[in-house]
């Protein structure tokens, strides 16, 4: 009994992570000096989300388009961690590719 239980208790407990996580997309431009990052849930735009570049200790905070624009402070191309976290719910890294700002 103990045999089956575990894998289906841990098999659903990822089922409920995975979904929960499917539900908030973020898409990242990068441009010369950060990136835009718009942040959504089932495709509605979502304002008050944090995020936030620990490297820089940087803090944003999405507006009602569900986009914040994140600063890079390195002129030569570099790869740059951004932390979403939404309140109450799922946070996560991403991590894109700034290009040179000369």
């Amino acid at each position: 009994m103990m045999k089956t239980f575990l894998p289906a208790l841990v098999l659903s407990t990822l089922t409920l992570s995975a979904s929960a996580f499917a539900e908030l997309t973020v898409d990242v431009s990068p441009q010369r000096g950060g990136a835009w990052v718009q942040v959504q849930k089932d495709g509605v735009p979502q304002a008050n989300v944090d995020v936030t570049v620990p490297s820089q200790k940087s803090h944003y905070t999405t507006v009602q388009n569900g986009r914040a624009f994140v600063y890079s402070h390195r002129e030569a191309a570099h790869t740059l961690t951004i932390n979403i976290s939404e309140e109450g719910g799922q946070s996560f890294a991403v991590q894109r590719l700034i290009p040179s700002s000369r």
